[in-house]
């Protein structure tokens, strides 16, 4: 990857087990860290000041800011910027994103609230490692901004294995990873907004084969394709009427970049949907060519839009989600940024990805973040799965902004053919294929296999 306007960052959820000072402990039965990892050792002062939860989030902090040598120049925002720049409006949302910071997160409170009737850590090292003076707490870890650079994943990767090789850290299934994507410290702009929707829209039933079956639907990562506003009936046109009088403010006016011409032909829609009503027998496994798994082996969403709700009251539900090329042609004619995060929107759902920097009321606002945000992948600490998993929301991203519009449409329709028949297409043909990313593929492949039980007895490299 090379430096540009294009930049991101990730949110790693999870637990880390802590002890006060002094205090002894043993390993509990079943100690999946290895011999150099620890429990994070907390003074009693600092519990006295902050309470357990902030004054572990502290020391984590402290621990990886003291461990990390960042490369040079990775970061959005200039080690060197002036306090006046900081403060600018090109700047100042990310005056909270300019270096590794650790937080709390209230789905992850293990003693009150609405998420403490169930306990996502295994109960024998609950059981083993509970107590006044030790316990485990939920934590958040925040990249700062950085650019999409190959330094960038690097720095990523110091700090997960800092986390690793020094703590007890778990990230069970009530936990996620987030990836954000940006455009250096300044808003996207429409053209490269709709591409990226509609690419996300249309492999939204592929890129949810890397994710086990707790993430498929979680109501924290909606599916795009199955309950955003546009899946669901609304139009471009329905929402920028909606927003009425937001459009009259002086922003660009773009063009449309239709469908193909042929594509919207009856005689192409016919051959189309012959075609993937035919060819190979449907029956047949996939032969292995690509040594990643036989393609559909990983499935996608149970039901795959059979049963569905529309978030919107004020339309009438359609009697399936919205076909993939309709609804990337919808996106591609929005002509401001908040028409398409409207469009991408869950109602008072999270979606699988987030537009919502980009909705109204918050495009457009100083301090507001300008990102989209992948939130469906599962919690994890793993460095190879999180360096994956990042180049490959940035490269997509990427690719949707710059590529040729037949390539696009190549693309989007490569993804509609798979969520008709999966053992056509799958996330790791786009991964592989259409994105280059041979390496990111097979750590995926090799990661998703294992969760979901299917990984092979030989091993696929």
């Amino acid at each position: 990857m090379d430096k540009g306007k294009s930049s991101g960052g990730v949110e790693m959820e999870g637990y880390v087990a802590w002890i006060l000072e002094g205090k002894p402990f043993t390993n509990p039965p079943t100690c999946p860290w290895p011999a150099t990892a620890r429990p994070l050792v907390i003074q009693q002062e600092m519990i006295a000041q902050r309470g357990i939860d902030e004054a572990v989030h502290v020391c984590v902090a402290c621990l990886i800011n003291s461990l990390l040598t960042p490369p040079k120049e990775t970061r959005v925002v200039p080690g060197n910027l002036k306090a006046a720049d900081l403060n600018s409006t090109r700047y100042s949302h990310l005056t909270s994103y300019r270096n590794w910071t650790v937080k709390a997160d209230p789905t992850l409170n293990r003693k009150q609230g609405d998420y403490a009737w169930q306990d996502h850590i295994p109960k024998e090292l609950v059981d083993s490692f509970a107590g006044g003076d030790r316990g485990w707490c939920g934590f958040e870890v925040c990249s700062p901004a950085l650019w999409a650079t190959d330094e960038s994943i690097s720095e990523i990767r110091q700090v997960c294995q800092i986390l690793t090789e020094n703590l007890w850290v778990l990230a069970p299934d009530n936990t996620g990873l987030h990836v954000h994507y940006g455009n250096g410290p300044d808003w996207m702009p429409v053209e490269s907004l709709r591409r990226i929707a509609g690419l996300l829209y249309a492999a939204d039933p592929i890129l949810v084969q890397l994710q086990p079956q707790h993430r498929r639907n979680n109501i924290w990562c909606l599916s795009t394709s199955l309950y955003s506003a546009l899946a669901t009936g609304l139009s471009a046109e329905t929402a920028e009427e909606r927003l009425g009088t937001a459009l009259d403010a002086p922003f660009p006016i773009v063009k449309h970049e239709n469908v193909p011409w042929w594509f919207t032909t009856s005689l192409f829609r016919k051959f189309f949907d012959c075609w993937l009503a035919g060819g190979r027998d449907r029956d047949k496994a996939d032969t292995d060519t690509r040594g990643l798994g036989r393609r559909g082996a990983l499935g996608t969403y149970a039901g795959n839009g059979t049963n569905f709700v529309s978030p919107d009251a004020e339309l009438d539900v359609p009697s399936s989600p919205l076909a993939i090329p309709d609804a990337v042609r919808e996106l591609l004619k929005c002509r401001h940024p908040k028409v398409v995060a409207e469009l991408m929107a869950t109602g008072n759902r999270r979606p699988a990805y987030s537009f919502s920097a980009y909705r109204d009321g918050r495009y457009g606002i100083v301090g507001n973040k300008r990102t989209v945000e992948f939130r469906q992948a599962t919690g994890s600490f793993d460095a190879d799965e999180l360096c994956a998993l990042t180049r490959v929301c940035f490269r997509l991203c990427e690719w949707a902004a710059a590529a040729e519009l037949p390539e696009y449409w190549k693309l989007v329709l490569d993804c509609a053919s798979a969520k008709a028949d999966g053992a056509w297409y799958d996330v790791f043909d786009l991964i592989l294929a259409d994105l280059g990313l041979l390496s990111e593929a097979r750590v995926l492949k090799r990661i998703a296999y294992k969760r979901q039980g299917l990984e092979p007895q030989g091993k696929i490299d």
